[in-house]
């Protein structure tokens, strides 16, 4: 790549023209359209019309000095299935070249817009703009049918029965797929992402911070019933240039932050994705010492069992991470005398060291998880803000082998709880 074109560097090698590259993916509009060609205040002026404010607000409102934003929808422009508004110097409207239900023209908008608008930092928000019945959605399901065709993958198209079975198996074809995207989109000699926002279609759970990790300094997945929030808060938190965020983390904190009218915070935090590859070598830790004394004693695999029961949603195939542990280090504990006489002792202690080493990630600066809320760590605890992780009482879902922490033995462990719990 050429100086010229790449998008870290200006052609004299001098600081990029921008401060914040803004990309908007916002498919669930190929309901509506509009002429070719079209200002984007004809585009904003429909989605004003048709109920979608945010987004047209988005398209008209002032930026902060130095930021340019990108949107894309997959509203009809012309004969084209879909429009990109491009809000720099100039504001333009052009159609583009794909349709955004395939994954390769979020991977092009990527790629072109870090060419053609150079910036400190490139944050992309995935706002599909979704049926407040439907909790997850597919971002790209032009091309969600592949993953199902891949060797070995024969039982991903068995029925998937159930809503909250389609939405976990439609935000983890999810995260398979945009991982395949930022990957493609990312500049040879470049960084990936600095910010990953995403609402109602990535799950906010370990396994997803892991997927992305490599590819995005910072990642909030939040769900939000009705949808738009994100949409709304990131409108708010660009709104005053005066107070404009200036690194990452701030903008990702500001967003989170925004309480827009009639709506309240979101529950998951963000994620600081440089922590992320440790704690998956504390689980695969954790793994193998689980593994290596797990037929020491019954009691022993009933004080797990116990763990992973959660009363306050028993049918929940995602548990907090950290409360899981805790509820574990509780039940080591307390393990009877005769237990404890058939546990080898340094096996025993490093599986406890193992678990309060996970702990750790929650207690422990650098920060992990970042909280939607002023207050720092302690409004984190007291908000008992979580990082899921797949944990199913029932039958593992076949898609789950697709995700690149699957690979950290935690499939294993879960084979293991569901062969004991079936004794």
């Amino acid at each position: 790549m050429s100086a010229s074109l790449d998008p870290l560097r200006s052609p004299l090698g001098a600081s990029p023209e921008h401060l914040w590259l803004l990309l908007c993916h916002c498919p669930g509009l190929a309901h509506l359209g509009v002429a070719d060609p079209s200002t984007p205040e004809a585009v904003a002026a429909v989605l004003a019309r048709e109920g979608y404010d945010t987004l047209s607000q988005l398209l008209t409102q002032p930026l902060p000095p130095r930021f340019v934003m990108v949107c894309c929808l997959d509203m009809r422009y012309g004969r084209h299935p879909g429009v990109c508004i491009e809000r720099s110097g100039v504001n333009r409207a052009r159609a583009l070249t794909g349709h955004l239900h395939h994954s390769i023209t979020l991977t092009d908008m990527v790629r072109d817009a870090q060419v053609r608008f150079p910036a400190e930092s490139t944050a992309l928000f995935l706002l599909p703009q979704t049926d407040p019945s439907h909790p997850m959605v597919s971002l790209f399901p032009a091309t969600g049918t592949v993953l199902a065709g891949l060797p070995g993958m024969s039982n991903l198209a068995r029925p998937v029965t159930g809503e909250r079975q389609r939405a976990q198996v439609a935000a983890i074809l999810n995260a398979v797929e945009l991982t395949a995207t930022l990957h493609d989109a990312r500049p040879a000699r470049g960084r990936g992402l600095q910010l990953l926002m995403a609402e109602n279609c990535l799950l906010p759970s370990l396994e997803t911070a892991y997927q992305l990790h490599t590819l995005v300094d910072w990642m909030a997945a939040v769900n939000s019933q009705p949808p738009g929030w994100l949409g709304r808060a990131l409108r708010q938190a660009i709104s005053q240039p005066d107070e404009a965020p200036y690194t990452p983390l701030s903008l990702m904190r500001g967003i989170l932050e925004q309480t827009p009218d009639g709506m309240e915070h979101p529950r998951e935090p963000g994620v600081s994705m440089s922590r992320v590859s440790h704690l998956y070598f504390l689980c695969s830790q954790f793994v193998s010492s689980t593994q290596a004394i797990w037929k020491s004693a019954r009691n022993l695999q009933t004080a797990y069992l116990r763990s992973r029961f959660n009363p306050n949603s028993p049918d929940e195939s995602y548990r907090d991470l950290f409360d899981f542990m805790h509820q574990l280090q509780f039940e080591l504990n307390r393990l009877p005398f005769e237990t404890m006489e058939r546990v080898d002792t340094v096996q025993l202690g490093e599986l406890r060291g193992a678990v309060n080493e996970i702990l750790d990630m929650q207690r422990n600066q650098p920060v992990l998880l970042v909280p939607p809320q002023r207050g720092g760590p302690e409004a984190l605890r007291a908000s008992r803000q979580a990082l899921p992780v797949y944990l199913p009482t029932g039958p593992l879902r076949p898609e789950y082998a697709l995700l690149s922490f699957g690979r950290s033995g935690w499939w294993e462990f879960i084979a293991l709880l569901n062969a004991s719990r079936a004794q």
